[in-house]
């Protein structure tokens, strides 16, 4: 048996190995508020959109978000409330860019979106996307889309718990990411393998700095397809991991 199936033979195993131990994981994302798509490559002068949307968040009136981007690479050109964010009545909603001091910072400039609906006990059940925020690429470079302040609120105007609100990414290309390099060593080689199967199967640590850098095929999903990429590439000659900015 030569190595390259010995090899193919060891990460089988492995893949088992991390499979069972990741039996009856589930992911739960129950009381979310969060940037979709999570991460966005773009090119400069592109426009494109972001969603700020909600799991199973139940009995939703109003809400009221700041959000942070790095306006030398983004900047926001347009806001509109979602249609799964409406009542009989219809709804409120509004935004505008402008300057808030939070807690222990210097003055940051933020969008701010808020957004009601019409008439009493009407209220709006998750999942579904709240708004839609339209945005320009200004420059190259990579921009965080940040919850400064999020607050989503029920029909008596009581502020609904929510377990984390989950930031988004942009890159606008070209980038300097080694994509592949799931690990962030600076080098593809069998570990970045390992290190995928070990975060699809078994809730290890995603692939940093940015979770697109595990994407070596370019499909747009982070799966088992692009450790076999890797071992081909690394292995057998394959092609090398593909850049989205490509």
């Amino acid at each position: 048996m030569n190595n390259f199936c010995k090899l193919r033979l060891m990460l089988l195993l492995l893949l088992l190995t991390l499979a069972g131990s990741a039996h009856g994981q589930t992911s739960d994302s129950t009381g979310h508020v969060f940037i979709f798509p999570e991460e966005k490559i773009v090119g400069l002068n592109d426009t494109f959109s972001l969603y700020i949307a909600i799991d199973t968040v139940v009995d939703v009136k109003s809400y009221f978000f700041d959000i942070e981007v790095d306006t030398t690479v983004i900047k926001m050109i347009s806001a509109a409330k979602e249609p799964f964010f409406n009542g009989p009545s219809g709804a409120f909603f509004f935004w505008t860019d402008t300057t808030h001091i939070f807690s222990g910072s210097q003055p940051t400039y933020v969008y701010e979106l808020l957004a009601s609906l019409f008439g009493p006990l009407v209220n709006v059940d998750g999942p579904g996307y709240l708004l839609r925020m339209n945005f320009v690429a200004v420059g190259h470079g990579v921009s965080g889309v940040m919850f400064r302040q999020s607050d989503i609120l029920d029909e008596v105007n009581v502020e609904i718990a929510m377990d984390d609100s989950l930031n988004g990414l942009v890159i606008v290309c070209p980038t300097a990411f080694m994509f592949g390099d799931a690990d962030f060593n600076g080098m593809i080689t069998v570990s970045d393998v390992v290190y995928l199967i070990n975060y699809i199967f078994a809730g290890g640590p995603a692939p940093h700095p940015i979770k697109l850098v595990g994407d070596a095929d370019c499909n747009g999903t982070i799966s088992i397809s692009d450790a076999v990429y890797l071992i081909n590439y690394i292995f057998a000659g394959g092609p090398p991991p593909c850049n989205p900015c490509d």
